[in-house]
């Protein structure tokens, strides 16, 4: 949207001037929406930080960046000049690295608006319709629709405000009841999908269980466990489709859905994820794998993380551990300790490269008890594909690209920026690269290459692509070879 420089020079001017491109009050609340999100930037560096600059409407028009609080005031501030009646709204937002079965925090953790357009009341979240944060933290801009004039009965699967009155639904929703829903994506309701058989996150489940969800006609359906398809059978029922998913042993399972309109081609989005609590009865009232036998007869529950390797950055912990008074990660000399409620103790610890040790030190003792010993890597998933990759473009490189000549270094530098776009899209989760697939456009050279690769190293197909944002999650793509489900 062109605004001239000297509209913006001052928030009465910038609403002076899209209050004269608008007739109406939901064209004032549209042009809004389309001008910060297309011109505010989010501040990854402050979110990461937690040091924060001004957040009022002055202070981000001019920066052009934000994090939430900056968009909803900035929104609210453009509305009420153009005589919009319009409020911010704080609470609770399953954004940025939420994991299933991870507990809502004690402070509200997002920002949002509520705008009144002829006698009623809608809701806005021009933060997370300007893009999302990728695996590294940086700020991707990606328009969204969805996030304008968002309904009510949607928006509350990610979004608790700390006033329920803002729910706008009737009855509102206890906060239990909103940490219980399943992890929602906008492609969710995009595509017309609905709840059948499970509407609570996590499921109790012995070693198989079947989840059933509503589809219209000319939908699309695969599913993943733990990123592998091969454990999740997807059948077509009348008016939907029926997940049939097996379990090889006890412990906790992330359960995908994606989905797209039949006819498109390469890119499913993710729709919906579950938990599956599978073999221990206080583990699927938690929410984690089977106890932990400590050497003093003690016992811990994991929440998260979820395996031994871990990236660097912020990272979530969450743990239920009976008679401790303290939890805490250490690395080198750093100890970070997390917060305690009762049994339950959770936090997020930034990590660097490295060992980090998961340590609790229990009422009846004084010295620390080994939980976990955590391997910290540096960046995950494309620094190992690039070394991988590249060794195979020295080794067979007509093998990988299918073109003749093979390696050369226009072919090197094509390779560097997609490497660069995998990086950006890729969720680096702790599973090694055998255990991987990337996210790339179906019809790139890399992509085919690695389609190639994949037959070649005997890799198995995974799922990359991850939530993000409290700021604002990130879309989930799958890469399905040759359009295939």
């Amino acid at each position: 949207m062109a605004v001239p420089r000297s509209a913006t020079k001052g928030v009465e001017r910038l609403a002076l001037h899209l209050a004269s491109l608008a007739s109406s009050d939901l064209e004032k609340a549209r042009v809004i929406y389309r001008w910060l999100t297309a011109n505010i930037q989010y501040d990854s560096v402050a979110y990461f930080s937690g040091q924060f600059p001004p957040m009022d409407p002055a202070s981000v028009l001019s920066r052009r960046s934000a994090v939430c609080a900056g968009y909803a005031n900035l929104f609210a501030a453009l509305a009420r000049a153009m005589g919009l009646q319009v409020e911010v709204v704080a609470g609770f937002a399953k954004g940025y690295r939420y994991a299933v079965g991870e507990p809502l925090g004690n402070e509200p953790n997002h920002d949002w608006n509520a705008v009144r357009i002829d006698g009623h009341w809608y809701l806005v979240d021009a933060t997370w319709g300007s893009g999302h944060l990728d695996d590294l933290g940086r700020s991707v801009s990606r328009f969204s629709e969805f996030y304008f004039l968002v309904p009510p009965e949607q928006l509350i699967y990610s979004h608790l405000p700390v006033d329920a009155a803002w729910q706008l639904l009737d009855p509102p929703l206890e906060r239990s009841e909103f940490a219980r829903l399943p992890h929602v994506r906008p492609a969710f309701f995009e595509l017309g999908l609905g709840l059948r058989s499970h509407h609570e996150a996590m499921i109790e489940a012995d070693q198989s269980l079947t989840i059933e969800i509503d589809a219209p006609a000319r939908t699309s359906v695969i599913a993943t466990i733990n990123g592998d398809k091969r454990d999740a059978a997807v059948t077509p029922v009348a008016r939907g489709f029926r997940i049939d998913c097996r379990f090889p042993a006890a412990g906790a399972y992330a359960i995908d859905v994606f989905g797209r309109k039949r006819g498109d081609d390469g890119l499913y989005t993710g729709a919906i994820e579950y938990l599956a609590v599978v073999g221990s009865e206080r583990a699927a009232k938690t929410g984690v794998t089977a106890p932990r036998a400590l050497a003093a007869g003690h016992q811990v529950n994991v929440l998260l993380p979820r395996g031994q390797s871990l990236y660097q950055g912020r990272r979530p912990f969450a743990l239920v551990a009976p008679q401790a008074v303290e939890l805490s990660v250490i690395q080198g000399d750093r100890r970070t300790r997390l917060t305690g409620r009762g049994d339950y103790f959770s936090g997020e610890v930034p990590l660097r490269r490295g060992r980090c040790r998961l340590v609790a030190r229990f009422r009846d003792s004084v010295a620390d008890e080994l939980i976990a010993d955590y391997r910290v890597l540096r960046s995950g998933f494309a620094t190992t594909l690039r070394a991988l990759v590249w060794a195979t473009l020295v080794l067979t490189p007509a093998t990988l690209y299918g073109v003749e000549g093979g390696y050369s270094p226009p072919m090197c530098s094509l390779w560097t920026r997609e490497v660069a776009a995998i990086h950006a899209a890729a969720d680096c989760a702790a599973t090694p690269l055998a255990d991987a697939a990337a996210v790339v456009e179906t019809n790139s050279p890399l992509a085919r290459g690695l389609v190639r690769l994949e037959a070649y190293c005997g890799m198995s197909r995974r799922l990359l692509e991850s939530l993000h944002g409290c700021a604002h999650p990130t879309p989930r793509f799958m890469l399905i070879k040759g359009g295939s489900t």
